[in-house]
């Protein structure tokens, strides 16, 4: 679980961070870590690599649309079958279940996380350099 102390990362991502992420001393602050080392490592990629890439806020905002977007984008086949299936996933879920609401699945986090628990996320979070949810960094 701890994927900062992987030597392949540290050698090529985490180096120059070792010594803040060194300082982290609580569970979540380090899962804020590894989210981060996440969106870290894929930013780098995105930099090598011509890869499509959607938030999941974009597509919770306009479901219908944005998956057919990206249908489009990747020349896949839109059908009826497949807006069926998005339309029915657009429905309250529970549990490990596929369905939600996608609106209210925006911005979730900071409904759902205490102050106390956000700022404790941010500590890991916001040690790496990071363009994506920038505005989840301190």
């Amino acid at each position: 679980r701890e994927v900062y102390k992987q030597k392949a990362l540290v050698k090529d991502y985490l180096s120059p961070y070792m010594d803040k992420i060194a300082q982290l001393k609580s569970p979540v602050a380090k899962m804020g870590l590894q989210v981060a080392i996440f969106y870290y490592v894929w930013e780098q990629q995105l930099k090598k690599y011509d890869w499509l890439t959607v938030t999941h806020e974009d597509l919770c905002t306009a479901p219908i649309e944005r998956f057919r977007e990206l249908y489009n984008k990747l020349d896949l086949q839109w059908s009826n079958e497949v807006e069926q299936y998005v339309l029915q996933s657009n429905t309250p879920g529970k549990g490990f279940e596929t369905k939600r609401i996608a609106a209210d699945e925006i911005d979730k986090w900071k409904r759902m996380l205490s102050g106390e628990i956000i700022e404790e996320i941010r500590k890991g979070y916001s040690i790496l350099p990071l363009t994506h949810y920038h505005e989840f960094q301190k």
